[in-house]
């Protein structure tokens, strides 16, 4: 029976389907009973929610409802969120909407502002408002809100704030508040107007007062003047005030002129910073004269001139000058320059400076007044006498020798101080030179004397120096050829060797053949031709001979090669030597040279050649006169050839197989030698072949019909039996006998035909010699063309066992027939194709039906596709809550019907979408990294794991912490599923000292401890800490005390995760406390006068300055020298030890001793307990420097300070300097009066590092001069020395007067007269001829007479001792001054002022 189609019509809501009308014929389709349509309808989570609500109230969907999304987000305050609910049969779909009100706001405005602002006060004030979400508002200290937004007018009448409170229905106030103060107002003043003269100041007062905004903060007013003028300024203390407490602030103000500004009346403006206030005063300026100022100088009072003065230091007054000086206009004179301070300036004033040296001064007066300044200067020049001194610079002698023709240098210094010096040559040099120097005297060959004067502007010294010249230095040399004769040519060496009693380089000139017997080089070169010029200390060569320049080898050796052409040849090698001064030497020798016999040889450059390759015959000779003739013999072509090297090639070279031989004959001189060559070339003769793969041309090669095989063409250069086979891939010509059977290509590619048959492969190829070379029937190749294979398919299931799945790649692969496939696989994708093996997949299930077609051939196959099943099986973490970083196991599994194969998994850490797509998730989730295939890799985004043949399981530590979502994507065969899972992280993190740890501290200290955490509502302390902490914050450990690790841990909890055990996390820190010993070490005990001496005997004190180690022993280890810093005992080797000591410090003397230079490291190591400290110090013994001479500088001498009681006490002095930076070891004072010549003092070597030396009483003598010399020597042990000479001193001329006076009476009562009565003597033949009575130290007294005579009265009021001071000045100018009561016995009698005599007493001799 046959069946056809139907369709249901006629259906209606609930009724019975039937079958279209009039049908007769059975129905393939059922026809049953249909549901009614049924509409979407949303669930009461449809609705509007308050600001504050937290989830949806109900349902999303009515019943028999699906939502999409399924689980819509509850709306943030202010926003909506939407979803549909899909009907049932057909049904339509409903939208859904929850609506959240959003977060109530209040924005208050005055004036368009939020405040605080400032008004007049009274005025209108204009009140804004804009409100949402709120239900109700209260406004204050306003009036007239109405609605959500709206403004309203205010009369402003005070400072007052303006509030508005708005709230939700059961919620909070939300308010805004503005502050309206009221505007500042104020005025200026001042007390008057400023006067002032040109170059002054001037002060004022401003006064601010504020007239409004009361109630209100004040501002601050700054100020500022105009109107000033020229070069006038204002300045205002303070800057700026506000009158905020009183109603008044006030500034002082300062107009500041320069002596430009005009005089006249200013008006002056002052400006407030606020409001445009001002006020206004009268600035009065007057003018005034500028000062004027004369200043001079001189060397005794009233014996002026403006200068410049040279003072001459070695006469009287020795270092001392006037200044004297005149001004008008000055209100003050300030001195500058070598003098300071304040000076009259009253018209005239002058000053005595005294303790001028040898150097510049200038003394500069600048008087002042309010229009300017004037300023004068007098310059004062210093000089000591000249003192030169002229030596020979090494030695510092002035009397030496030097060899002849040799220079030296001199030296001359005229001392220290050069100013205004000028020197002047004289003897055997001249000219004028500088005040300290050096000249080099060139060579010199006789004796010669150098003087030099040297003057300044107050004195002039001559001094000279001799030297004398030594005898002639002599020279000579001989030369020896080596050898003396033999065969051309001949290489030798020529030997020169010197005499004589020259010194320093040498100079030799070589000529090869020279018979000039001239010294003079250019002589013998104009003769015999030019030496080449090298560098000195080496030597150069030419065709002439050889020049050595400045070198030292005696005796020197040059290279020599002589050539003779025939019979036997005579040389006459030469030399000149020149050296030093001496005059230059020369020597000839002999070279005899002998022509040698002649020799000869030959060779072929290859054994083995092809026919027409090239092939060289290479002949050697020796002997004759160096010039050769060769001709050949041999094999043909190469008989007959001549000269050194013939080639032989192509059709000119061997063109037949066989062993080739040579021989050569060589002419020179007129001699002949024959030689046959050393070796043969054997030549063959070359072919080529046609073979397979196997590299073999026998046999037969079999290939099927229709296919292809390739073939090789083989060159052998030396035939086929000898090898050295070449493959051939250009230049041959290939041809098939028989091409109905198979063709070959011009690349050796057989095409076998459709027929079967034999046919045979040849090529012909010309080799790179030109030789033609064809096959043969022993060298082409036999071809068979056979019958081609049945096509088969095999098919590659890579679901087996299982039936391929869809969208799943299968792979057919075809043999046999032509061996170029065509398929087709019909509903595959793709569904054609070509090649050998074909690959396809199919998106619908059922059997499958491939056809595969080859040339004629064809066949198929048959294939049943499945549904693909991808499940994920687990997706797990192990631990899956924790402290990040959290160590978790991760691992993933997935089954299904799709075997075999691989599958790729992607991991996010925290993902929420559940997207099966790998590209949708790493869009929202982040991108993953890229593992090599079969691996898995993570970052911090998540994982990737690629082409896995089974589970993917790996550990990660997760960085983030919070509650995450994680994610997992599998994918295979073109089939993807994902599932989620949760994992509660928590940050947990503690330190101490800002470190994680194990920190070290010393014991009886502490650590801070810091912790931060995450993701977490409660931490606890334990281990050595302990109670509730914050979830962030720090605290101190206290004090450690124990030696031993302290352990703090804090362990925090995530409460709010609703999963239970509590996501928590704990982190510990280690604080160990270490036994601490902390000690010094001292070095003393020994004696070393300088850093070059030898340290000996060091002692070495160890002590124990710290410890937190309580009853314990101390080691002392000591070592003289350990530069090693750690506490190893055995690092070095110690000197002494001491064990087990309760003492705290120990003691070592006469430890050490450091005698060599170089620099020790003396060091302790102490021991106390487990601790261990290691104390290093360094003490040095310098190598001695070569020493370099010190220098010394007299200073100008020191007059006594007092002629009476001292007048011999001239103190004499000098300065030390040393280029190594020594200090000096000891002096010599040497003192000569000039006029006699004799030393009236010498000191002799005085160990002391003083600069100065006190003349000792009874050296000198009145009215005469002395000159004196310093020497001195440096503390290196090598004591070098300087000697310089002092300025002259002169003595006063006799003794000053010798004080004494008469008292009467003797004992002098309160109110009765004393006389005074001089007595002095004086010497010399000087006569008295001042007199001062100095009462500046005595009190109640009433002087009855002048104090500038010879005797004064006086009357004292009351009692008591009475030091009257008393001078006498004598015609010489000589003068001393003491007091009566200096001294208890001299010759002054003392004062002594007693009671008065009672009246009512009388005197009763005894």
């Amino acid at each position: 029976m046959q069946y056809k189609t139907q369709t249901c019509v006629g259906a209606t809501c609930g009724g019975t389907n039937y079958c279209s009308p009039g049908s007769t014929q059975q129905v393939s389709q059922a026809c049953n009973t249909q549901s009614c349509p049924v509409a979407g309808a949303c669930g009461p989570a449809a609705t509007n929610y308050g600001t504050y609500a937290t989830g949806f109230s109900g349902a999303y969907c009515g019943t028999s409802n699906t939502g999409n999304p399924a689980y819509p987000s509850f709306p943030s305050p202010g926003s909506s969120s939407t979803w549909t609910c899909t009907g049932w049969y057909g049904g339509s779909t409903a939208s859904c909407t929850a609506t959240r009100r959003g977060y109530p706001s209040v924005d208050l405005k005055v004036n368009s502002s939020d405040g605080p602002i400032s008004v007049a006060k009274p005025s209108w004030v204009s009140v804004s408002w804009n409100v949402a979400n709120v239900d109700s508002c209260t406004p204050t200290n306003w009036s007239g809100f109405s609605g959500n937004s709206g403004y309203t007018s205010d009369y402003f009448t005070g400072q007052k704030p303006y509030y508005l409170a708005c709230r939700q229905s059961g919620q909070s106030d939300i308010t805004d508040t503005v502050v309206v103060n009221e505007t500042f107002a104020y005025t200026l003043s001042t007390n008057g107007g400023i006067s002032a003269v040109a170059g002054s100041s001037g002060g004022n007062t401003l006064t601010v007062t504020k007239t409004a905004g009361v109630g209100s903060p004040t501002p601050s007013v700054s100020f500022s003047a105009s109107g000033l003028p020229f070069q006038a300024s204002a300045n205002f203390s303070p800057a700026s005030c506000s009158p905020s407490i009183s109603p008044t602030c006030t500034s002082s103000i300062t107009v500041n002129t320069s002596a430009q500004t005009p005089a006249g009346t200013h008006p002056i403006t002052i400006s407030g910073s606020l409001n445009g206030i001002t006020t206004t005063f009268n600035l009065i300026v007057t003018t005034a004269p500028m000062p004027t100022v004369d200043i001079v100088v001189g060397t005794v009072p009233n014996n002026y001139d403006n200068g410049p003065l040279n003072l001459s230091l070695g006469s009287p007054p020795n270092g001392k000058v006037y200044l004297y000086w005149q001004t008008t206009n000055a209100n003050s004179c300030t001195a500058s320059g070598n003098w300071s301070g304040s000076k009259a300036s009253g018209g005239t004033g002058s000053e005595t400076i005294s303790g001028l040296s040898n150097a510049d001064y200038t003394y500069t007066l600048t008087c002042s007044n309010n229009m300017g300044s004037s300023s004068d200067s007098v310059i004062v020049r210093g000089y000591f006498n000249v003192s030169v001194l002229i030596y020979e610079q090494s030695t510092q002698n002035q009397t030496i020798t030097i060899p002849y023709n040799t220079g030296t240098t001199i030296e001359w210094t005229s001392g220290g101080d050069t100013r205004g010096v000028t020197c002047v040559a004289s003897g055997d040099w001249n000219g004028t030179k500088a005040a300290n120097g050096t000249y080099a005297t060139g060579n010199l060959v006789a004796n010669k004397t150098y003087g030099i004067s040297c003057s300044n502007p107050v004195s002039s010294q001559y001094d000279s120096m001799s030297v004398s010249v030594g005898t002639p230095p002599t020279l000579s040399v001989s030369i020896s050829p080596s050898p003396t004769s033999g065969n051309s040519p001949l290489n030798d060496i020529l030997i020169a060797t010197v005499g004589g009693t020259a010194a320093g380089t040498i100079n030799y000139n070589f000529w090869y053949n020279c018979t000039n017997t001239s010294v003079i080089v250019s002589s013998a070169e104009q003769a015999c031709g030019p030496l080449p010029v090298g560098t000195s200390g080496t030597c150069a060569y030419n065709s002439i001979g050889a020049r050595c320049q400045g070198v030292y080898p005696n005796p020197l050796a040059v290279s020599a090669q002589y050539t003779c052409t025939s019979g036997t040849c005579t040389y006459k090698p030469k030399v000149i030597v020149e050296r030093g001064s001496a005059s230059p030497a020369q020597a000839i020798g002999t070279v005899n040279v002998t022509v040698a016999p002649v020799t000869a040889s030959c060779s072929v450059d290859k054994t083995q050649a092809t026919i027409r390759e090239p092939v060289t015959w290479v002949a050697t000779a020796s002997g004759g006169n160096g010039t050769y003739t060769y001709t050949w013999g041999g094999t043909s072509p190469l008989s007959g050839k001549t000269g050194a090297a013939v080639t032989l090639s192509g059709d000119a070279g061997y063109t037949s197989a066989g062993i080739k031989t040579g021989s050569v004959k060589v002419s020179s001189g007129g001699q002949t030698a024959t030689a046959n060559c050393s070796n043969s070339v054997t030549v063959y003769q070359p072919a080529v072949r046609v073979e397979q793969v196997n590299g073999f041309g026998t046999g037969t090669a079999l290939v099927k019909e229709g296919e292809t095989l390739q073939l090789y063409a083989k060159y052998y250069k030396f035939g086929i039996v000898q090898g050295d086979q070449t493959n051939l891939t250009s230049g041959v010509t290939w041809d098939s006998l028989y091409p109905t059977y198979a063709t070959v290509n011009n690349t050796g590619l057989v095409t076998a035909k459709s027929t079967q048959g034999i046919t045979y492969i040849n090529i012909v190829y010309t080799d790179p010699y030109g030789n033609l070379l064809l096959t043969n029937t022993g060298t082409r190749l036999k071809v068979e063309v056979t019958a081609l294979d049945p096509v088969a398919v095999s098919i590659s299931n890579p679901n087996a066992p299982n039936n391929p799945v869809t969208n799943q790649n299968i792979t057919f692969t075809a043999t046999g027939g032509k061996g170029t496939y065509n398929w087709t696989a019909s509903g595959g994708s793709p569904a054609s194709g070509s090649g050998s093996t074909f690959t396809t997949s199919y998106g619908t299930t059922g059997v499958k039906t491939i056809t595969v077609k080859s040339g004629s051939q064809q066949t198929g196959a048959n294939v049943t596709i499945d549904s693909a099943i991808l499940s994920i099986d687990r997706f797990s973490f192990t631990p899956n809550s924790g402290k990040i970083p959290l160590s978790t196991a991760v691992s993933v599994s997935s089954g299904g019907n799709i075997a075999g194969g691989t599958t790729n998994y992607s991991i996010w850490w925290n993902c929420a979408n559940t997207t099966t797509s790998v590209a949708a998730a790493r869009a929202q989730c982040g991108t993953l990294p890229t593992p090599q295939s079969g691996t898995c890799v993570a970052n911090s985004v998540g994982a990737k794991c690629d082409a896995m043949a089974g589970n993917a399981d790996f550990n990660y530590a997760l960085p983030a912490a919070g509650n995450l979502v994680p994610k997992v994507i599998a994918e295979k065969s073109g089939t993807s599923v994902q599932r989620q899972t949760a994992v509660y992280t928590v940050g947990v993190d503690i330190k101490a000292n800002l470190e994680d740890g194990p920190v070290t501290i010393d014991g009886n200290d502490s650590a801070i401890l810091s912790w931060t955490s995450s993701n977490v509502q409660s931490c606890t302390a334990s281990s050595d800490w302990s109670g509730a902490k914050n979830v962030s914050g720090s605290d101190s450990s206290g004090v450690l005390y124990q030696a031993r690790p302290y352990t703090f841990t804090l362990t925090c909890k995530n409460t709010e995760s609703g999963v239970f055990p509590e996501p928590s996390g704990s982190d510990s820190v280690v604080v160990n406390v270490r036994d601490m010993v902390v000690g010094t070490l001292s070095l003393g005990g020994y004696n070393a006068p300088n850093q070059y001496s030898p340290k000996m005997g060091v002692d070495m004190v160890a002590e124990i300055t710290q410890t937190n180690i309580q009853n314990q022993k101390n080691n002392f280890t000591f070592y003289c020298d350990c530069a090693d810093t750690s506490t190893n005992i055995g690092a070095c080797g110690y000197v002494r030890k001491v064990d087990n000591t309760d003492a705290m410090s120990n003691t070592q003397v006469d430890a050490c001793d450091y005698i060599d230079a170089g620099t020790y490291h003396p060091k302790v190591i102490i021991e106390r307990g487990t601790a261990a400290t290691a104390i290093n110090q360094t003490i040095t013994v310098e190598a001695v420097p070569p020493n370099q001479a010190p220098s010394v500088t007299p200073l100008a001498p020191s007059a006594p300070s007092d002629y009476c009681a001292s007048p011999f006490g001239w103190a004499l002095s000098w300065t030390f300097s040393d280029p190594l930076g020594e200090s000096q070891s000891a002096y010599q004072v040497v003192i000569t009066d000039t006029g006699t010549g004799g030393i009236v003092k010498d000191t002799g070597e005085v160990t002391s590092s003083s600069n100065s030396y006190s003349v000792p009483v009874g050296t000198l003598d009145f009215n005469k001069t002395y000159s004196w010399t310093i020497k001195v020597w440096d503390n290196h042990p090598s004591r070098l020395t300087a000697q310089s000479s002092g300025a002259n001193f002169t003595t006063i001329k006799h003794a000053a007067p010798s004080l004494s006076a008469i008292s009467a009476p003797a004992r002098v009562s309160k109110d009765e007269i004393l006389t005074l009565t001089d007595s002095t003597t004086v010497y010399g033949g000087s006569t008295k001829t001042a007199w001062d009575w100095d009462f500046s130290d005595v009190t109640d007294y009433t002087l009855l007479t002048p104090t500038n005579l010879n005797e004064v009265k006086v009357k004292f009021t009351t009692t008591g001792m009475k030091n009257v001071k008393f001078k006498v000045t004598d015609s010489d100018g000589l003068w001393c001054k003491k007091g009566f009561n200096d001294l208890p016995s001299d010759s002054l009698p003392d004062i002594s002022v007693g009671r008065s005599v009672p009246t009512n007493f009388r005197e009763i001799s005894p």
